[in-house]
């Protein structure tokens, strides 16, 4: 965190944000529990995302 920019980075990784990459594939076993697993990370990230870019914060996710 830049207190003094009002910027955070946020560093994601590929697995448990699921976000597309090639290193971010759903694990073949469990496929049901997985898929559901890493969509529910999704939703708290976005409404977080939301909140800091509504306070000022300036986000750069890596």
């Amino acid at each position: 965190m830049f207190p003094e920019r009002r910027a955070l980075i946020l560093v994601h990784g590929c697995l448990w944000r699921a976000h597309g990459c090639p290193l971010s594939a759903i694990p073949q076993t469990r496929r049901d529990f997985w898929e559901k697993k890493l969509q529910d990370h999704r939703e708290p990230d976005r409404r977080a995302l939301i909140a800091l870019i509504a306070s000022g914060r300036r986000v750069i996710i890596v």
